[in-house]
């Protein structure tokens, strides 16, 4: 479902789509810190991943990290990446993102 209603602001290419569940878990992490989340990247299908991995692999476009195409989270909408990781995780740990 998607998550674009959230106080989120979503880079160009993000698809924001995410499981309810991690939907609802999200929504709280953003109402407990009260600042809008930077989402860099959200739901991806398989051929996003593996041009992703790609590009990893060899050490293209600066991704830093990068799983295999059916091993990444992002593809069954359980996963985000973020900007400001570091200040987001204790509200995230807390609601189980």
């Amino acid at each position: 479902m998607s998550f674009d209603d959230l106080d989120v602001q979503l880079g160009p290419a993000v698809w924001a789509m995410l499981q309810p569940a991690a939907k609802r878990a999200l929504e709280r992490a953003i109402q407990d810190r009260g600042v809008p989340m930077v989402v860099n990247s959200a739901y991806r299908t398989i051929a996003q991943q593996l041009i992703l991995y790609n590009h990893y692999r060899n050490s293209r476009c600066g991704i830093p990290i990068a799983a295999r195409p059916s091993r990444s989270n992002h593809q069954s909408g359980l996963a985000i990446d973020i900007s400001d990781y570091l200040s987001w995780r204790p509200y995230l740990h807390i609601t189980a993102c």
